[in-house]
This record gives C-alpha cells, structure tokens and sequence, in this order.
C-alpha cells in the first residue's frame, strides 16, 4: 500500500472514530437521536454507494471511496450532534 492510499485510509478511520465519538457523546440523552442518526447515515451510505460508484473511467479507488463516505459520516455526526446539545 503506498502513502496516498495509507494516507486515505488514517483519514477515513480518524473521521469515523471521531463521529463515533460525537455519537457516544449523545448517547446518555436520547435513544431516538441514536436510531436518527444511524438512520440518516444509512440513507448517505446508500445514497453515495449508487450515485459515486468506484469505476476506472471515475479513476475512484474503494479507498478514497471509503475516506469521501466517512467525511459524509463525520458530517452527519456533527449535525445529530448539534441537533442532540441544543434541541
């Protein structure tokens, strides 16, 4: 694996784990925000899975599809918890 792919990969792991860790934060006050939110990140993974398929004619790796689709679950993460802190 060169740097590039590792470089994707630390990435898309550091944006899943902080997700993760925005969604523990939220886990303690609602059940209902967690059952949301893995709601709305299933719909995003499905969502880009179809729309942005990995090809050769895109020049898509399934290691930078796998950083674009953590950044969307780090995003989503962000939102639901805001939504969870101020809500």
């Amino acid at each position: 694996m060169d740097k590039a792919k590792l470089k994707n990969v630390v990435n898309g792991l550091l944006y899943v784990g902080i997700g993760l860790w925005l969604l523990m934060m939220n886990f303690d006050k609602d059940f209902k925000i967690v059952s949301i939110y893995s709601m709305i990140v299933a719909i995003a993974y499905l969502v880009l899975w179809r729309v942005k398929p990995y090809s050769s004619k895109e020049g898509k790796s399934p290691v930078e599809l796998f950083e674009q689709l953590s950044v969307v679950f780090l995003f989503v993460a962000i939102i639901i918890w805001i939504i969870g802190r101020f809500f």
